[in-house]
């Protein structure tokens, strides 16, 4: 039977920018027709377009498997693992790429940014301009290098960027997005003027705009950001729900399921203090890393510029090595990549190969130094595995106000990878597993780590900052943030307000919304202080 109309029906929703049913499509046809290599690749590009990476690499793997010379595979993946942080694998896969195809437009993306991200600009810039000869669009080209001028702090050069790629592209909603979050709006800025271009006289959102689902949700959060800083905040309100309403239009499905499962439901499980301590000799002696975890906007970035004043401390960012590796022992002693009781099978020899290897992978990317910063937040969940295989690793968990952190949450578009945030109750889900999870924590590894308070951090800094340092043996300098908002890069959503010198001016703001917060205020209830 002829089941071409199905991939047809795929790639027409996919070029229509129509993500989820161009996912949808393509499992199905996958069911039918599971070596299609054509369909793996539509499949790996709407992965790639839904920032579900750790899922592109899975597709793009298994199509390289089937053409091992496959160019378009080996640049999808140089893409992925760059944005994942993997240097190494991006590189390599990047240099096979050219080795098949010296203009592999893809593989001259990858390594672009690698070069920007180390810090050699000239290099960088060279190689991006490669793509563009290639063949790369322009606004992919320019909108690598404005995202890489904002990490760094560069807001002028990057604001500048970012605004030509608004008159150039003036119904791409994600544009917006990067300005607003890049600044503080204040009255009679030309850029409100320009946020307030994505709606028409009416009121309602361009239809152009609105037409593709996360650039409506972008555009909305962009006039959302400006009512917000401009302290209209009923109308701001109203933007930040529209725009919800539009990612839930887009990806339904995706909001639910993620709350209740948290990020490896298992864990605790096999992670066992008893566990680790059976493991802790032959484990990984590395004292190298230090892990900060929590919840996303909790201020993870915040404190790791904080820890990074230290110069033997090279901040690292969010890494997904940790949470990769742990999936790729998984998948060689057991059933797949998720079973976690599998873990108990491993040979006490080769713990500290695991630990090792996260190490190595680590500081692919960093310069030379004695200590780095890993402050991926989900690696919460897995302060076990740390345990046993990096038993000298320090571990800083830093917490916010519950209503602080998910109104935080909620206020960004975090895409399909964090579906839980799409809406207030399957947020306040997510929050309360986070919640059990460091409560099991605490009682399996009592002292084992580091606790923080954002509010102390933000508030009293000082005094939180020479407490911590007794605690890691470690000491910190604040009066470097102070003294320049450039310096090193920021990879989250966080690099505009993380290079602001410390100020409490986050730590009450959802209470201007506090009525509109009532389904997630009910939601977290049970733990909320007294």
């Amino acid at each position: 039977m002829d089941y071409t109309h199905i991939l047809r029906d795929a790639r027409r929703q996919f070029e229509a920018g129509h993500l989820v049913e161009s996912a949808q499509l393509c499992r199905k046809y996958l069911r039918l027709r599971p070596a299609d290599p054509e369909a793996a690749r539509l499949y790996g590009r709407i992965a790639v377009a839904m920032d579900t990476t750790s899922d592109a690499v899975v597709i793009f793997e298994k199509l390289l498997a089937m053409r091992p010379r496959d160019s378009d595979a080996l640049e999808q993946l140089a893409i992925a693992y760059d944005r994942l942080g993997d240097v190494d694998k991006a590189r390599s896969y990047a240099e096979r790429a050219l080795a098949v195809n010296e203009r592999a437009g893809g593989a001259l993306l990858a390594l672009g940014s690698i070069e920007l991200s180390r810090g050699d600009e000239e290099r960088g810039r060279a190689l991006l301009e490669r793509a563009r000869d290639a063949g790369v669009m322009d606004e992919v080209i320019d909108t690598t290098i404005a995202q890489e001028l904002l990490q760094k702090g560069r807001f002028d050069e990057g604001l500048a960027l970012a605004r030509r790629l608004i008159a150039a592209s003036p119904d791409h909603g994600t544009h917006y997005a990067r300005l607003a979050r890049s600044k503080t709006f204040e009255a009679g800025d030309p850029d409100a003027s320009l946020v307030l271009s994505l709606l028409e006289p009416g009121g309602q959102l361009r239809p152009a705009v609105a037409a593709e689902g996360l650039s409506a949700v972008d555009a909305y959060l962009a006039l959302y950001k400006m009512e917000s800083d401009l302290e209209n905040y009923e109308q701001a309100f109203e933007y930040l729900a529209l725009s919800k309403e539009a990612r839930l239009r887009d990806a339904p499905e995706s909001a639910g399921d993620q709350a209740a499962q948290g990020q490896n439901a298992h864990d605790a499980d096999v992670f066992t203090a008893e566990f680790a301590a059976q493991r802790r000799a032959s484990a990984c002696q590395d004292d190298s890393p230090i892990f900060v975890v929590g919840m996303p906007r909790s201020g993870t970035t915040l404190l790791e510029r904080v820890l990074a004043t230290n110069e033997a401390i090279a901040p690292a960012g969010e890494l997904s090595h940790l949470g990769r590796i742990l999936q790729e022992v998984c998948a060689r002693v057991g059933k797949n990549q998720f079973d976690i009781k599998a873990m108990k099978k491993v040979p006490d020899t080769m713990w500290a190969q695991i630990g090792a290897e996260y190490v190595k992978r680590a500081r692919a990317s960093l310069p030379e130094c004695r200590y780095f910063v890993d402050k991926m937040p989900g690696n919460f969940s897995h302060i076990g595995f740390i345990k046993a295989a990096l038993p000298k690793a320090r571990i800083i968990h830093l917490y916010r106000h519950p209503i602080a952190t998910c109104f935080s949450i909620f206020e960004q578009n975090f895409g399909y990878r964090h579906g839980y945030n799409a809406s207030m109750e399957t947020l306040a889900k997510a929050y309360l597993t986070y919640h059990e999870d460091m409560a099991h924590w605490r009682k399996a590894f009592p002292g084992g780590f580091a606790e923080l308070s954002y509010e102390s951090l933000v508030s009293k800094p000082e005094q939180t900052i020479e407490h911590l340092s007794e605690s890691l043996g470690l000491v910190f300098d604040l009066g470097v943030l102070n003294r320049s908002q450039e310096g090193g890069e920021i990879r989250t959503a966080s690099y505009w307000q993380a290079r602001q010198p410390i100020n409490a001016r986050s730590v009450a703001r959802w209470e201007h919304f506090r009525e509109q917060l009532a389904p997630l205020i009910n939601g977290l209830q049970p733990i909320l202080p007294g």
